[in-house]
């Protein structure tokens, strides 16, 4: 698979509209600005592991929202079960909430959506990556 793009990214949730948050997101993408990662694409079971392991951890935590937890553990659950031999993750951010999603490369299924709240540690921290790092900053659905 090549390179996961801003474009690609529309187009897995315009085929993934009856997940929670996809046309959330895609409604922020063509009005709003944000910064978007093209992610990793790795296999299968060291994502499935690695979020297990802080699904575990998140459940530890009491500042976490039960309508998150439940968004959590079914990922969990569509990332083990799984039958993609790789899985791909890929973020969105902007200066309210952030967006993990993750799907199968091959067929664009979207396996499950993580919102969280950004603050401005999160903010800062992702307006910093994006010099470094392999973020993109897009304002109305187009490259700034």
């Amino acid at each position: 698979m090549n390179k996961f793009t801003f474009k690609k990214l529309q187009k897995l949730l315009e085929l993934n509209l009856d997940k929670k948050y996809a046309s959330y997101i895609l409604e922020i993408i063509k009005n709003s600005d944000c910064l978007f990662n093209p992610g990793i694409i790795m296999p299968k079971e060291h994502i499935a592991s690695l979020y297990r392991l802080r699904f575990e951890i998140a459940k530890e935590r009491s500042s976490l929202g039960q309508e998150y937890l439940k968004d959590y553990e079914r990922t969990v659950t569509n990332l083990s079960t799984s039958l993609s031999e790789n899985l791909c993750l890929t973020g969105l951010y902007t200066s309210t909430n952030s967006f993990l999603i993750f799907f199968e490369p091959v067929n664009r299924k979207i396996l499950g959506i993580l919102k969280s709240t950004s603050n401005d540690q999160t903010v800062a921290m992702v307006s910093n990556l994006n010099e470094a790092a392999d973020f993109e900053k897009y304002s109305k659905g187009q490259l700034v």
